[in-house]
């Protein structure tokens, strides 16, 4: 699962990466698909899920 993790991640590095040490312009689109790899590696962990879940069935604050 670590090695998902990596080959997920490369491509948000190289475009924030690429934005800073270059000066690159980071195009909407791009920070669009940023966000949605994000998401996607979230989700495919199981970490987005599970807060998810803390959240929806949490008794103490209602």
């Amino acid at each position: 699962m670590k090695t998902s993790v990596y080959i997920y991640i490369v491509p948000v590095i190289a475009v924030v990466s690429s934005g800073v040490l270059l000066h690159e312009n980071i195009t909407g689109i791009a920070i669009l698909v940023i966000i949605l790899t994000l998401a996607g590696l979230f989700i495919s962990e199981g970490k987005l899920i599970v807060k998810l879940s803390w959240i929806m069935f949490d008794t103490t604050t209602r």
